[in-house]
């Protein structure tokens, strides 16, 4: 059975600076406090729908309100909630609610429509899954979540040349640590090579993303690159 969590909701309510929790698999319970009894509530969040892991930051759906008491009447409203489940995408998501009755437009930059009667966000975080061992048997294979996370960040330009690295990372391997952040490692294009600035440049009126490496880490004679793996 998936873990069931509830999230109050509340009339006027802007949860903007709040952290809301949740794992993959899990289900999400938006229930509205005594300051929406009576009122026609209509919930629309921008989490992706049953069997799409597409995310569209504009696009929301809504929401039905549910009635879970045996006589389905609409004055027993205590226990209503609208529901959440199947979350299979992580990311951070943003809901919001009227009271009208009405489907209004969703909040932008930060500013709330009038008929919109609260908002807030949750964030499902990511699962994690690797190898532990060399044999490449499924057997090898661990699963782990956001709070297994032991990260070693390394400054790319301190690495020396490329071909050097892998003795200089083989103590993140041997300190167990399970992930490992560089800073930007590509060509800067008339920038000094800093390591760690946006690698969003402007060529020839465009903007590009270099996929090269910078020259400070490639021997001479030996060009690195990268490629997408399927």
């Amino acid at each position: 059975m998936p873990r069931i969590v509830e999230y109050i909701i509340s009339n006027g309510m802007n949860a903007e600076g709040e952290l809301f929790r949740v794992k993959k698999d899990w289900v999400v319970r938006f229930v509205p406090d005594v300051s929406l009894v009576g009122l026609n509530i209509r919930f629309f969040i921008n989490y992706p729908g049953p069997g799409s892991d597409t995310f569209d930051r504009s696009a929301y759906r809504e929401l039905q309100f549910i009635n879970p008491t045996i006589s389905k009447k609409e004055v027993d409203c205590f226990d209503n909630y609208f529901e959440l489940s199947s979350l299979s995408v992580s990311g951070s998501f943003r809901f919001y609610f009227s009271t009208d009755g009405s489907a209004p437009a969703p909040p932008s930059d930060g500013i709330l429509n009038n008929s919109i009667a609260g908002s807030g966000y949750i964030t499902v975080d990511p699962h994690f899954r690797g190898k532990f061992g060399g044999s490449g048997s499924p057997d090898d294979e661990r699963d782990w979540d956001l709070d297994g996370v032991v990260l070693q960040s390394y400054v790319s330009k301190y690495l020396g040349p490329f071909d050097e690295w892998e003795s200089r990372l083989a103590t993140a391997f041997e300190g167990k640590y399970n992930m490992i952040h560089f800073t930007p490692m590509q060509n800067h294009v008339g920038a000094p090579f800093t390591g760690t600035t946006n690698f969003t440049h402007l060529q020839a009126g465009s903007s590009v993303v270099s996929l090269w490496l910078n020259p400070a880490l490639a021997r001479p004679a030996r060009e690195f690159g990268y490629r997408k793996e399927v």
